[in-house]
């Protein structure tokens, strides 16, 4: 198995190049096959070395590891030695930490996953946007699951103000995740509700700029 998972791990660092995913797919079987009661991996009993690799190389395949994960991990963590070392062996102990140091949740959030309390508010209303935050890493995150909520201010201009409460400082974090596709579209619809929001006003007889005309002109 050792020689199976560093294959495994190098194979898949070129999956996006070469055609390869039948053979990441059977070395990623054989692995699953080797994983014992203790939630270790090896040709029995586990070890620590073996389960070390065997976890990196399944993480590295992109496959859903969410079955194994959670028993390999506590493997590692309770055959860690009073000394700090794993079997006193400098090998095993630095594949264990470079494992151990890796293990983290990995929140994401999309423009699905955000919704509003009131999608075309007025001046000075104040709205609620509400998140759902997945989990895609081996750890669990405390708030992955969960919807979470920012209370805001629709400011005159269509701008939207300060927070008046946030309830997870997380989800500032997460939408740092948003790819440029979804910033694209997220700017498009802003762009959109402005312009709905001025014509409106152009409607009831509002003054508008020279420049904002201009731009309604293609609406």
């Amino acid at each position: 198995m050792y020689m199976t998972a560093l294959v495994l791990k190098t194979l898949s660092l070129y999956k996006g190049i070469y055609n390869i995913q039948n053979s990441i797919n059977k070395a990623l079987a054989y692995i699953l096959t080797k994983q014992n009661p203790d939630g270790g991996f090896g040709s029995s009993p586990s070890t620590v070395y073996e389960t070390a690799l065997a976890f990196e190389s399944l993480v590295a395949s992109g496959a859903d590891i969410s079955a194994v994960a959670s028993s390999a991990i506590n493997y590692l963590i309770t055959t860690q030695l009073s000394d700090g070392s794993w079997v006193e062996d400098p090998y095993s102990t630095a594949l264990a930490l470079r494992v151990l140091a890796n293990v983290k949740p990995n929140l994401s959030i999309t423009l699905n996953d955000i919704t509003f309390s009131n999608p075309t508010p007025t001046v000075g209303e104040t709205i609620t946007i509400t998140a759902t935050i997945h989990n895609e890493g081996p750890a669990q995150g405390g708030d992955s699951g969960k919807h979470s909520s920012y209370d805001i201010i629709f400011m005159k201009g269509g701008k939207m103000g300060a927070l008046v409460e946030l309830t997870l400082e997380q989800i500032a974090e997460t939408l740092k995740k948003l790819t440029p596709e979804d910033i694209d579209e997220l700017e498009l619809l802003l762009q959109e509700e402005e312009i709905n929001k001025r014509r409106a006003e152009l409607k009831s007889g509002d003054y508008l700029k020279a420049e904002e005309l201009e731009s309604l002109k293609n609406v």
